[in-house]
């Protein structure tokens, strides 16, 4: 059986002009009111696999609970786009949609980037373009389980390199039609976590939560059972999220991916975030 998904007040279709041509992009916008939060999301998959369709009931749920606009990116997936093509894609949509942000609706002040896996990958590629750029000025970024390190070197390649969805083998294929040989995947383009700046001066002031100190305010969501696990302790320890910190959420249900509880919690981090920038 199906449930009903989330019914935002508008959706539309809408493109974006990018380095390769139209991006297609859902907009979901939870009502009519103006000024809204926006949240620009980016579907995971490996950059392979993935579409609209495929996180449309992720991204309905965000924009009704969160009360925010989201935007939902189709970027350009390998093998017949190879790297950075989506991380450029990614970079060229967060800027449009700053850019515009007033005529779809929402606040210029409160631009937030978020993604699973894969797109969590690209949205903190993006926070470190915005970081060396100086724009656009985002609120927070939204990291569900995100690949931050492509050297696969981490314990939890290890421990949960079989028997879960995700294997070794299928982060292998991914990664050969994501990437060309002689690619740097340690450049922080492929690698955000290896980049050299993760200092809290780049946004603040009221738009971070006070314990935040990651530049732009993070909300990292880590399932320890995954084989990216490691990926997303390594960036909390090194990068001084710390672990009791309420920007760090980690979550272990029986051993399951539960998304009605990812999106329970990730829907009130957002909902209180919007009340921080609010004040």
């Amino acid at each position: 059986m199906r449930g009903t998904p989330p019914d935002p007040a508008f959706t539309e279709e809408i493109t974006i002009p990018g380095p390769g041509g139209d991006i297609r992009a859902f907009l979901y916008r939870p009502s009519n009111q103006p000024k809204l939060p926006t949240l620009v999301y980016f579907h995971g998959g490996g950059y392979t696999i993935g579409s609209l369709q495929s996180h449309d009931c992720v991204c309905r749920g965000l924009c009704v609970e969160a009360e925010c606009i989201v935007i939902s990116v189709d970027y350009r997936l390998a093998p017949e786009h190879k790297y950075p093509a989506a991380a450029d894609d990614a970079w060229a949509t967060t800027q449009w949609v700053a850019a515009h942000a007033e005529f779809l609706g929402g606040d210029p002040e409160r631009i937030a980037v978020g993604g699973d896996s894969a797109g969590g990958n690209l949205s903190a590629v993006v926070t470190h373009y915005a970081k060396q750029v100086g724009s656009p000025s985002l609120v927070f970024q939204l990291l569900i389980y995100p690949g931050t390190e492509m050297s696969c070197s981490f314990e939890s390649h290890k421990t949960f390199g079989e028997g879960y969805r995700l294997t070794k083998e299928l982060i292998a294929w991914f990664y050969e039609h994501y990437f060309s040989p002689g690619d740097d995947i340690s450049d922080w383009r492929a690698s955000p976590l290896n980049a050299e700046d993760f200092s809290d001066d780049f946004k603040k002031a009221s738009y971070s939560f006070a314990s935040a100190r990651y530049g732009v305010s993070p909300i990292l969501i880590n399932f320890p059972q995954r084989i990216v696990n490691g990926e997303g302790v390594k960036l909390n320890n090194d990068k001084s999220l710390g672990e009791e910190d309420p920007d760090y959420l980690s979550f272990k249900i029986n051993g399951k991916y539960n998304k009605n509880n990812l999106n329970c919690h990730t829907v009130y981090k957002l909902n209180r975030t919007k009340q921080t920038v609010d004040r």
